[in-house]
């Protein structure tokens, strides 16, 4: 494969990836929590603000409202606790959280804080963590923090006073009126205020009679009494406008704006999921819009930076040899004329994503170990959803989004599939601390998502270069867009069998063909491949075929199987290939195959590797020959066909090719065998299998081809069965160019007008010869 020279400056590589490890970080946090310290946060936007917030809750929301808090907006900020009541606090309890259970507090029976309970909180605050943070969050289980918001309202305020913030809430008691902060827009109290306040809780305890009745039992206004009364003077402000919101509805507008607040009302426990989603939306797309900028400033910079700096920004060293991929290469010929398509990216830098930081073995946050989990699957809800991939054999790219199938791997491409390369060589160093390097490339998958990025899947042969040892690794990278290479980890089974079934129902002469190829392909050759034949059409068919497979020589059952047909049952292929299953196992590959296709062992390999058990399901799509009579009318006809737009088409519209775990097969429901006659089959078992979730790996395959022969479309099919049949009759017969100049050669030497002649039924199957 050619190399692009490296044209981005240093500079783009540095912003490049310092971007994609913002984002990164931003789109992956981590949510794990530990109860022997707060912990601290990386935040996509760097503040030092110090910051503790803590929530006070029932124990018996540690599983719902404590795990929600947790994995939302309290993974934003620098630091912070949930604080439970309870007497004899059980470890195991709360080590899922960075929770504390509250010294001689009771268990919480209500929603709100009672006045014991607060005054706890605070105690173990101060007693704990004044020296440490300048700002103190005392929130309860329905309020929502847009955390970016208040550090960023922070950010501007003097922490050396004595504040008491929130939102101001005005009660009258004893004649007087109070005001004080509502406990559950949240709290926000200074350094300078905590250390005020606790040593006086208990005198404020003393004058209200925390054992009476009314309003003195509530947490909030407890303290805003002993701020105003004790303290002295102090009376709730709210710092900012639109300190609190409570008014953010989603029934007509599935995603308003969080404009202005610093924290909402979060009524139910998925309330704090949503607000954190749509917080999130809004800081990527002003995230995106950084990064525009920043990219045309970069392609700016590019074309007034001198040369000399452009081509060394990459040293030659992170080069593979031109010849690695194209060792790969299946050795078919091509003819390429169209440009190869790409998306107006601006391409990511693979970095390393360890942090030194950590011990040896441990994940580091952002790092591989973590990232690799976290890879997302776009399910598909119909089969127009589906996100074909394009294949990379040799030095050509294959694609079912161009009329022209064969295409060379343009720079652009190229270059991408190096930085995949060279990421993909640094994990296996990494994970098996040796120093390989690469030795070839073969498989090469790509897809493209304008959501999230670039996904490549590539088997690498790897070499030691000190003990010479050969290691062959399939690698799952995606780039998500603007960041940096993931991995998603599979484990392939280079040695599993893939069982080719085949149905046969009056093939005639058509299957001896395509037996003496898979004969002298694969059975002689010992491959990891066996063929299981479904025969039907009556007992004479059935030692039809068992004499032409024992022509030669006996093949074991472990290579070949010929299972016979019911007695009476109308075939349909659906229900012949079912017949073939139940000779499997649920951990077997089996590949739907038809006895008028040709494969090469590439193609068997890529039906091996790329079906993953549970998770994956992979439809090749097959190169269909035209009528070589049409393509090369009145011309020489070529003895092998070579893919190109004369020769044949990417049939991307059929799923009748799929190779998967019978295991999937079963989990999706297996085909409608209710289904007779030609076709429809193979289109309700892929709506199946996208109803099961599995993921589908549909690309151009070039060692996949389907002979082409005369088809008979039977009116008794149903009409839209009939129909179907009629469209594919006519779209293998030849390309629009051949049949264009067909069409000219008949008006010229028959003299039959192009109006007067419908195509699409009366096109013969072979053109008539005229001398």
């Amino acid at each position: 494969m050619r190399l692009l020279p490296r044209r981005l400056p240093t500079l783009a590589f540095v912003i490049g990836a310092s971007l994609g490890c913002l984002l990164t970080r931003y789109l992956y946090p981590c949510t794990a929590v530990h109860q022997s310290s707060i912990r601290a946060h990386t935040t996509l936007r760097k503040s030092n603000v110090r910051l503790l917030g803590a929530v006070i809750l029932p124990r018996r929301q540690l599983d719902t409202t404590a795990r929600a808090i947790s994995e939302t907006w309290g993974a934003d900020i620098a630091a912070f606790r949930i604080l439970v009541g309870g007497q004899g606090s059980s470890f195991d309890e709360l080590e899922r959280f960075p929770a504390t259970a509250l010294q001689n507090v009771p268990d919480f029976e209500s929603y709100a804080c009672s006045l014991h309970q607060t005054f706890a909180a605070l105690t173990y605050l101060h007693d704990n963590y004044v020296d440490e943070y300048d700002w103190f969050l005392l929130a309860e289980n329905s309020t929502y923090v847009n955390v970016r918001e208040l550090e960023r309202r922070l950010q501007d305020s003097d922490p050396r006073g004595i504040a008491y913030w929130g939102q101001p809430e005005e009660l009258l008691h004893e004649g007087a009126r109070q005001h004080l902060c509502a406990g559950s827009p949240g709290v926000i109290v200074s350094g300078p205020a905590l250390k005020a306040v606790v040593p006086r809780l208990k005198d404020c305890a003393d004058r209200l009679g925390a054992e009476g009745g009314g309003p003195s039992r509530r947490g909030d206004w407890g303290l805003g009494f002993c701020f105003s009364r004790v303290v002295g003077g102090v009376s709730c402000s709210m710092p900012f406008e639109h300190f609190h919101r409570e008014d953010l509805q989603f029934t007509n507008n599935p995603r308003p704006k969080m404009e202005g607040a610093a924290t909402y009302l979060a009524v139910t426990t998925k309330s704090h999921y949503t607000f954190h989603h749509l917080m999130k939306q809004e800081q990527l797309e002003a995230l995106k819009e950084e990064i525009n900028g920043l990219e045309a400033e970069i392609e700016y910079l590019h074309t007034k930076a001198a040369p000399p700096y452009v081509t060394s920004a990459f040293p030659d060293t992170t080069r593979m040899p031109p010849s690695v991929i194209a060792q790969g290469s299946s050795g078919v010929q091509a003819e390429a004329t169209e440009q190869w398509p790409h998306p107006e990216t601006t391409p990511i830098e693979p970095t390393s994503l360890q942090d030194h930081s950590n011990p040896p073995g441990t994940p580091s946050e952002g790092s591989s170990a973590q990232l690799q989990q976290e890879a997302v699957t776009v399910i598909p809800q119909s089969k127009f959803d589906v996100n074909t991939w394009s294949v990379i054999v040799g030095s050509y790219i294959h694609s079912d989004q161009r009329t022209d199938p064969l295409l060379r791997v343009p720079n652009d491409v190229d270059y991408e599939v190096q930085r995949f390369v060279s990421k993909a060589t640094d994990l296996v160093n990494e994970e098996e601390r040796a120093s390989y390097r690469v030795k070839s490339v073969t498989n090469v998958f790509l897809r493209y998502s304008p959501v999230h990025g670039r996904q490549c899947i590539m088997d690498l042969t790897l070499v030691d270069e000190k003990s010479g040892n050969v290691l062959k690794k399939r690698m799952n990278l995606a780039a998500p867009v603007q960041s940096v290479p993931i991995r998603v980890q599979e484990e392939p089974n280079y040695k599993q069998v893939v069982n080719v079934i085949v149905p046969l129902n009056n093939v005639g002469e058509r299957f001896t063909a395509f037996f003496n190829d898979f004969q002298r392909d694969f059975l002689r050759r010992r491959l990891a491949v066996r063929l299981i034949l479904v025969v039907y059409g009556g007992q004479g068919e059935y030692e039809r075929i068992n004499s032409i497979v024992t022509s030669s020589r006996h093949w074991p059952p472990s290579r070949l199987t010929v299972v016979q047909g019911r007695e009476g049952e109308e075939f349909a292929r659906g229900r012949a290939l079912h017949l073939g299953l139940s000779t499997l196992g649920d951990g077997d590959i089996v590949f739907f195959c038809d006895t008028d296709m040709v494969m090469t062992r590439e193609f068997m390999d890529r039906c091996r590797l790329n079906p993953v058990q549970g998770k994956r399901v992979y439809y090749p799509v097959f190169f269909s020959y035209y009528n070589m009579d049409y393509a090369y009318h009145g011309e020489a006809k070529p003895e092998r066909p070579v893919i190109s737009r004369r020769n044949g088409h990417w049939v991307s519209y059929s799923y009748g090719m799929a190779c998967l775990f019978k295991s999937d097969y079963t989990t999706a429901g297996g085909f409608n065998l209710s289904i007779t006659g030609w076709g429809g089959e193979d289109t309700d078992f892929f709506t199946r299998v996208l109803d099961t979730k599995l993921e589908v790996l549909k690309a151009p395959d070039p060692g996949l081809a389907h002979r082409w022969h005369p088809k008979h479309c039977s009116p008794s099919l149903t009409p839209s069965q009939y129909a179907d049949c009629l469209g594919t009759r006519d779209e293998i017969l030849a390309d629009k160019k051949q049949l264009a100049s067909y069409i000219v050669y008949l008006e010229e030497h028959l003299g039959i007008s192009p109006a007067a002649l419908r195509v699409t039924a009366s096109l013969p199957s072979e053109p008539p010869h005229v001398t």
